[in-house]
């Protein structure tokens, strides 16, 4: 943990850095500077979600909470962005923000384990009918097997490549990287036209600034979001903690969420199909909603449902794999300019009916096997 956040810390510096010295003689200076600033804040969430497992009860909302702050970061740049009206140089606000980035080093030195974050108290979980290598611990004989069920701790921080390439390979985190990049696709595509959006559908410069400025401050209000989120994730936990599989104990609280961040992914495609200024301050309220949940799914899924050893390479191969696929929103962009937006945002609501797959495949996953737990009793 300790190393990956300070080349984390270092690469968000570095990043704010050259953001500062962009200038319109140098623009393409943005597009490493922003490149390292995403690699630098992404890389520090996923430490971040680590500290999770120090928590036997609360686990999701812990992920809440964390995601929670990663998302009142727009607050951020809405902080430049009003200082900049105010006078404040761009390169003046990013060198601070580069300066005070120091202090991610206190807790990364002082506070946060060096290695691993394992689990307070050992669980189990189901991983879907396959055989992971659990490595030896005390008193135990070598090379044995657990069938089905792996311990989330582990003697030694070394992780089995064989054991990660078949959690990989099942539908419990094929169907999650869908989920992710489908919704996440959604959800960039706003982020990327909503400046477009707010010039088509109001009049002057000023009320796009306005309403560029209120959106940044609903954004803010994922520092509240994200742990309603995680608490209502608690609650589902707490609901099925006595089902008779382990794998049910597991998957099935994220179920009502994986849904919920669907449904709101279509109110939103639906407001936008509507393009009326009215409702742009109901965009705004379910786009925190959407985003909020969304990002705290994306996490606290992968935790709750795999073994702690391989959460950071899973939530790091989600990261990408979901980077990659949201490439495609330039083709959605330029398919919005020749065409129109709302045969897009149609596109939109259609692959995230899609999406819907994952919960419903997770819960025909969790009644048979409480169906199995069933017919050995």
């Amino acid at each position: 943990m300790r190393v990956a956040r300070i080349v984390a810390s270092l690469c968000f510096m570095c990043g704010a850095y050259i953001i500062a010295f962009t200038t319109n003689d140098l623009p393409w200076l943005i597009f490493p500077g922003m490149a390292l600033v995403a690699f630098g804040g992404i890389s520090l969430i996923m430490t971040n979600v680590q500290l999770s497992n120090m928590f036997p009860v609360g686990g999701g909302a812990v992920v809440g909470i964390i995601s929670g702050a990663f998302d009142s970061s727009s607050g951020i740049q809405l902080m430049v962005k009003l200082g900049y009206e105010q006078g404040i140089s761009r390169k003046t606000s990013y060198l601070i923000l580069a300066s005070t980035h120091v202090l991610t080093f206190v807790s990364t030195f002082l506070f946060l384990p060096k290695d691993y974050v394992h689990p307070v108290q050992e669980e189990y979980v189901v991983t879907q009918e396959i055989e992971l290598e659990i490595p030896e611990k005390p008193g135990l004989d070598s090379g044995k097997t657990e069938k089905k069920v792996t311990s989330k701790t582990t003697s030694d921080n070394e992780v089995n490549l064989s054991s990660l390439m078949r959690l990989i390979r099942t539908p419990t985190y094929l169907l999650h990287v869908m989920w992710v990049c489908l919704l996440q696709l959604r959800l960039f595509y706003i982020l990327g036209s909503i400046n477009r959006i707010l010039e088509k559908e109001l009049e002057n410069k000023k009320e796009v600034s306005d309403y560029t400025n209120v959106m940044l401050y609903v954004l803010m209000g994922g520092i509240v979001a994200s742990p309603l989120a995680g608490a209502f994730l608690e609650l589902n936990i707490s609901l099925f903690k006595n089902s008779k599989s382990s794998f049910s104990r597991s998957v099935k609280p994220n179920i009502m969420s994986l849904t919920l961040t669907s449904a709101l992914g279509v109110v939103l495609s639906v407001l936008l199909l509507l393009e009326d200024p009215s409702h742009l301050y109901y965009i705004f309220v379910f786009l925190v909603l959407y985003r909020s949940i969304f990002y705290t799914m994306v996490n606290a899924y992968i935790v709750l449902a795999f073994p702690s050893a391989f959460i950071g390479s899973l939530i790091g191969i989600t990261t990408i794999t979901s980077g990659v696929f949201c490439l495609l929103q330039h083709a959605l962009f330029e398919w919005s300019a020749r065409r129109n937006a709302k045969e897009v945002n149609i596109f939109l609501i259609v692959l995230i009916g899609i999406s819907c797959i994952h919960p419903f495949w997770q819960w025909i996953a969790c009644r048979r096997a409480e169906q199995r737990e069933s017919t050995k009793e």
